[in-house]
């Protein structure tokens, strides 16, 4: 029997990935937003959306099993993310700034 695991480029499906929607949902829109600003130019933002979700995830699955040591989030996230946005046309510059204030506000609340 195949289950069903969903497609996440497809909006309002019924499958496994209900669970996940919500979530999905936020990267989503924070696509739509940087889309409609201007930063990027993409397609298909759900797409657009999985590949930043799947790096995210990479990520996570790559840190919790301990395999990044103390410098994953500088020597790999950043720059995936950032190659990413530049990718779907973002400037250097500008994603430059906003992970710079990112790291800022991050590191505020230590």
């Amino acid at each position: 029997m195949k289950i069903n695991r969903g497609n996440v480029l497809v909006a309002g499906h019924d499958s496994e990935f209900e669970h996940y929607q919500e979530t999905f949902d936020h990267v989503v829109g924070a696509v739509r937003r940087a889309q409609d600003a201007g930063m990027i130019d993409t397609p298909d933002v759900r797409s657009a959306a999985a590949q930043l979700w799947m790096g995210l995830f990479g990520f996570i699955q790559l840190e919790m099993a301990g395999h990044l040591g103390d410098d994953g989030v500088l020597e790999v996230l950043v720059p995936a993310i950032v190659n990413l946005l530049v990718g779907m046309g973002a400037e250097l510059e500008t994603v430059g700034a906003a992970v710079l204030m990112a790291m800022e506000r991050f590191t505020a609340g230590d």
